[in-house]
């Protein structure tokens, strides 16, 4: 919620969340404790302030260019859906469908990965924005209540704006990673109290390309 031209934006994050960067590196947290899937409410502020303008072309379009990363074992228990507006200005809603990792990107970590890409172009001024949300597969094995479930999953996403010149004007990246470990018995705990919601952002454009307002999905 923007109030006063301060953003503030809440994050459920798991302890030791893993940023983007060590997740593609190595797909190795290990969040371990009595309770495993111990999570935190982590609130941080910034004043909303677009860059100097120093490319007069006229502004363009706005684009949302996103990645999502996941190691193969969490799709043994958990799916995965995203929702974001389209070049249309409309919401989609999907069960992320997953593309094996390139050779090249699986050699840097000795393990293979899934991903998943969206870019959307759409013109100004515009509203683009992204819900990312893990749940537990409708066939997922509970019967054992100390059989161990986990996901990790990384993400990166761009909103920016770009001008006639082709130049981005605005560019903002909102890279994060996520994971849990949990026993059966404690998978409906888990999500009951949403910590399933990973990503939420959404931006909003002017007709000049700037950035007025950053919100959540409700």
């Amino acid at each position: 919620m923007l109030t006063n031209g301060v953003l503030t934006s809440r994050l459920h994050r798991v302890q030791t969340g893993l940023t983007l960067r060590s997740l593609i590196c190595q797909f190795v947290a290990v969040f371990c404790c009595a309770m495993t899937t111990i999570v935190f409410n982590a609130c941080s502020s910034e004043t909303l302030v677009n860059p100097p303008l120093t490319d007069t072309t006229p502004p363009m379009n706005a684009v949302m260019d996103c990645t999502l990363q996941i190691s193969e074992e969490s799709l043994e228990s958990f799916d995965f859906f995203v929702k974001y507006y389209d070049k249309d200005g409309k919401v989609q809603n999907e069960k992320v469908i997953w593309e094996a990792s390139k050779e090249d990107d699986v050699k840097l970590i000795n393990k293979p990965f899934k991903q998943w890409k969206k870019e959307v172009t759409t013109a100004l001024p515009a509203t683009l924005g992204l819900f990312l949300e893990v749940k537990p597969k409708d066939d997922i094995d509970l019967s054992n209540p100390e059989k161990k479930h986990s996901y990790y999953v990384g993400y990166s996403v761009n909103f920016k704006s770009v001008r006639e010149s082709g130049k981005d004007y605005v560019n903002r990246s909102e890279p994060y990673g996520h994971g849990a470990e949990m026993k059966s018995s404690q998978v409906e705990a888990y999500f009951s109290q949403g910590f399933g919601k990973l990503a939420n952002f959404i931006y909003t454009f002017d007709k000049k390309g700037e950035v007025t307002a950053i919100n959540e999905w409700e």
